[in-house]
Order: C-alpha cells, then sequence, then structure tokens
C-alpha cells in the first residue's frame, strides 16, 4: 500500500515539475518577444509642412456634382417595367473607373450606349444633366437624369438616342 503511495506521489510530483517548467518556458518567451518588441524600429513620418497642407486639402475636398449624383445610383439594374418596349428590356450600369464616371446601356445581347461622363450640372428640382462623350464615336450627348418616387430610381432620356427609361435602383432582374 505504501508503494502505491509512492507512486502516485512521484507521478504527482512529475506532473507538478513539468507544469513548472511549461510556465517558465512561457515567462522566458514571454521575456524574449517583449525585448525584441522594444528593440525593434517603428516608421513614423515626421510632420512636415507639405503633409500638413496635402492633409487640410484631402480633408475639405467636397465630391463632384458627378459623384453627388451618381454614386447612390452606381451600378447595373434592370429596366423597369413601365418603359421597356417590344424591343426589349434594356440595363443601365453608371460606373467609376480610371478616375471617371461611365455609362453603359445594353441589352442582353449586347451594347447599346457606352460613355463617358464629361461634367454634370444638377437643378434646384434635382434634375442632372450629364454631358457625355461617345466611347465609340467621340460624339456627345446630353444624359438627363430625373429622380423617381422618393430617388428609389431614376429616369434616363438621351439627346443622342430614342432613350427614355426608367431604372429602380437595386432592381437587378425585373
Amino acid at each position: 500500500m505504501i508503494n502505491k503511495h509512492w507512486g502516485m506521489l512521484a507521478s504527482i510530483a512529475a506532473v507538478a515539475l513539468i507544469l513548472t517548467s511549461c510556465g517558465s518556458n512561457s515567462s522566458q518567451a514571454k521575456k524574449n518577444s517583449s525585448s525584441a518588441s522594444s528593440s525593434a524600429k517603428v516608421f513614423k513620418p515626421k510632420a512636415s509642412a507639405t503633409n500638413k497642407t496635402a492633409v487640410k486639402a484631402t480633408a475639405s475636398a467636397t465630391p463632384s456634382v458627378a459623384t453627388t449624383a451618381l454614386s447612390p445610383i452606381a451600378g447595373k439594374y434592370i429596366e423597369d417595367k413601365s418603359t421597356q418596349q417590344a424591343s426589349g428590356v434594356t440595363y443601365s450600369n453608371f460606373y467609376w473607373k480610371n478616375g471617371a464616371w461611365h455609362w453603359v446601356q445594353s441589352i442582353s445581347r449586347g451594347l447599346l450606349q457606352d460613355a463617358k461622363v464629361k461634367s454634370a450640372s444638377t437643378s434646384s428640382e434635382g434634375i442632372t444633366t450629364l454631358k457625355m462623350d461617345d466611347v465609340g464615336d467621340s460624339n456627345t450627348f446630353d444624359l438627363t437624369l430625373t429622380p423617381l418616387q422618393d430617388n428609389l430610381g431614376y429616369n434616363v432620356k438621351s439627346s443622342k438616342a430614342e432613350v427614355n427609361n426608367s431604372y429602380m435602383v437595386g432592381d437587378t432582374d425585373g
């Protein structure tokens, strides 16, 4: 019976010894990692007059008329059923690429319009007129956006083609 107790005591002592040595290794590892991190150099750029000026200019920048008008309706949307013609449904897509806003109007079989926004103006009624540059033939035309139903959609009219279509923002499947 005494041998059994000594065996259990020896087992407990061995476990305690193992746990104690693990704890000292982890505390040593913590010391090593803290000394390593304290000796590591962190790059902190010095403040300069040019940096401060750039930060101030960026912070006070306001979005362009085109960005204000187009960012809420950016994306590809299917034409509303109220303006669909027998020729088929169209899709409207305003997107930002290479530092400029673009508009693509397409059908399931291909492209109808592909243009880049040159400038934009918005009336007090919220109607936005976009001066567009056609990507294919470099002709310019006007595109008029009229908000619909509490700005949940927009109507597009073009001076270039017979475009008079409505699109509901978020409607991708009709």
